[in-house]
């Protein structure tokens, strides 16, 4: 079985780690969009950047913190999803309708958590 290297989101670079978590114009879209949904005011960085962000600017137990790493989270493995979908079912999703499904996943995962509720509500679950 011969594996194609070339990225299945924007078939345009050759697929790694790096390249998919947020190098990828397709998962950068994604990534840039929730950010905006966050209230944070930067564009997608490189997978490393990224996660050193995670680490060291939102390791703690606030709101704002535990939210912004499950976005993250949920970020890359609806991305990785999508890239599987398209690998092994040839479907792909709207980048609007990807976005839309991450909210809404970050939104009611936290509102199980008293904590995080006020916070949500202060964010757009069902953006246009």
């Amino acid at each position: 079985m011969s594996v194609n290297p070339v990225c299945p989101l924007c078939e345009s670079e050759n697929e790694s780690i790096s390249h998919l978590f947020f190098q990828c114009s397709v998962s950068a879209s994604v990534w840039n969009k929730l950010l905006q949904w966050l209230g944070q005011r930067r564009q997608a960085k490189a997978w490393e950047e990224e996660l050193t962000l995670a680490v060291n600017h939102h390791n703690g137990n606030s709101a704002t913190s535990t939210i912004y790493r499950m976005a993250l989270t949920c970020c890359i493995y609806y991305m990785w999803q999508e890239r599987n979908q398209i690998v092994f079912q040839g479907k792909r999703r709207e980048i609007s309708n990807l976005v839309k499904r991450i909210i809404q996943d970050v939104y009611f995962r936290g509102c199980l958590k008293v904590k995080l509720t006020n916070y949500l509500m202060m964010l757009n679950y069902y953006p246009s």
